[in-house]
């Protein structure tokens, strides 16, 4: 077997995986008509930034309404699997932790429409607004903002973040770490990044470099794995990366997303770093680079291969860089990239390396 024909095997298992995982959590925990996700034809189409906003669209066996800060602190905490945590609107200040797990069967939501606003009191140092620390939630259709650091996931594992508006970090909007593996991230709409540090200002950072790894996690991987991050609307105005994927994680989808660089800072050397392994990109649409589309290295022996990029559609609105850069010890013969993939207004061109089918 040709190693192009292992890498569309390879292709071929993460889509149906990355789609089974997908179709089953939003099922059960989504009911939204409004869009599909995506189909093995292709991704759908991303959805108007108006109509990004979905409030609460879930099941439940338990309502559990909640205007105060106070009462989403009590509803959070002696939440339950099936619970429909339900905001109205209002601002809600303070930080939430939630550490009671759902079930696949009963899933508990935390859910309201984009005027209920969760205000983390200001973008200097502060806790995170809302940390899930648990499986099996959706957050979905609120606003977080003013805050700085928006949604982690911390050894959570599927969950859903959907339909929410993240603005006014000081650092990244949302990162998953520590584990967290088989969760969606979908149809945010994510801006204004990187207040406190335009460095740290990732709008969807997955895993954890391996300057970590010694410090938190025995010197091991943070194996953040097979987590989706689709049909995001992500900028303008974010300080780092739109996406960055680390070393140590595998299988992460990202399609269906739009990035818009416009406002970046000189620390967002692409719109989408790729350094863990077996990622897929398909169906993505960005405008205005600071510098590359995608970047794709090697930081840690054995890590930043068997990624798959197709579909995708740049304008790099005359960046110096390339569509997609391949490099920083990432061998060209690892990386699948289609020949589907258009790119324009890039100053250095299409890519590092020839597309190869």
């Amino acid at each position: 077997m040709t190693y192009t024909h292992i890498l569309a095997s390879r292709l071929a298992r993460l889509r149906a995986a990355a789609f089974t995982v997908i179709t089953a959590l939003t099922s059960a925990a989504c009911a939204d008509s409004s869009a599909p996700l995506a189909t093995d034809e292709g991704v759908a189409d991303q959805p108007a930034m108006s109509n990004i906003g979905t409030g609460c669209s879930s099941s439940y066996t338990r309502l559990v309404p909640v205007s105060t800060a106070s009462q989403l602190t009590n509803a959070t905490y002696y939440a339950r699997p099936g619970d429909r945590i339900q905001l109205a609107s209002g601002t809600y200040r303070g930080h939430w932790n939630l550490k009671t797990s759902g079930s696949a069967a009963a899933r508990i939501t935390l859910c309201g429409p984009r005027s209920a606003v969760l205000d983390g009191g200001g973008t200097s140092a502060a806790p995170i607004t809302l940390a899930v620390r648990a499986s099996n939630w959706t957050v979905q259709g609120f606003t977080i903002r003013n805050a700085f650091q928006g949604v982690f996931l911390i050894g959570a594992h599927g969950v859903i973040i959907k339909g929410l508006e993240i603005s006014n970090m000081g650092q990244e909007a949302i990162h998953l770490h520590t584990f967290s593996t088989h969760n969606v991230i979908d149809s945010n709409y994510i801006h204004d990044t990187g207040k406190a540090g335009l460095r740290y200002g990732e709008g969807i950072y997955v895993g954890n470099a391996s300057s970590k790894w010694c410090t938190y996690y025995n010197c091991q991987p943070d194996r953040t794995d097979y987590n989706q991050v689709t049909r995001n609307i992500i900028g303008p105005n974010i300080g780092a990366q739109m996406v960055d994927v680390k070393e140590g994680t595998t299988g992460t989808i990202i399609s269906g997303n739009t990035f818009n660089g416009t406002g970046g800072s000189a620390y967002q050397d692409a719109w989408v770093n790729v350094y863990g392994n077996s990622s897929v990109m398909s169906g993505n649409r960005g405008t205005t680079a600071r510098q590359h589309g995608i970047k794709v290295e090697t930081l840690v022996s054995g890590w930043g291969k068997y990624n798959v990029f197709h579909s995708n559609s740049w304008n790099l609105t005359g960046a110096p860089g390339y569509g997609f850069r391949i490099g920083g010890g990432t061998p060209a013969s690892t990386v699948d990239l289609g020949c589907d993939n258009t790119v324009t207004n890039a100053d250095s061109g299409f890519a590092t390396v020839p597309c190869s089918r």
